[in-house]
């Protein structure tokens, strides 16, 4: 397992991952157990210091009729807030 903490900056300004700024809408993974694994998710946060970042997901149905683009119907969001010591990386 690689991965490393998200920390905030000095400035509270940004979270960083592996000392790299992360954007929100970037694609990243967490960390969950060695059943589960990685989770991918895109890194969502306020820009609130005083508020964790998230890690949040859109789900879809596969199964049901695609539409024009080719995509499977949108069921909704998924969200969970990155604790301070979830273990993060960015996609291989």
């Amino acid at each position: 397992m690689r991965g490393a903490r998200i920390t905030l900056d000095r400035e509270g300004a940004r979270y960083r991952l592996a000392g790299r700024a992360l954007e929100v809408g970037e694609v990243i993974e967490v960390y969950t157990n060695t059943a589960n694994g990685w989770v991918r998710g895109r890194f969502e946060w306020s820009g609130d210091p005083s508020q964790r970042p998230r890690i949040a997901m859109n789900l879809w149905d596969p199964n049901g009729q695609r539409d024009e683009d080719g995509l499977p119907p949108w069921v909704g969001d998924l969200e969970a807030t990155l604790p301070e010591r979830a273990v993060c990386r960015r996609p291989v």
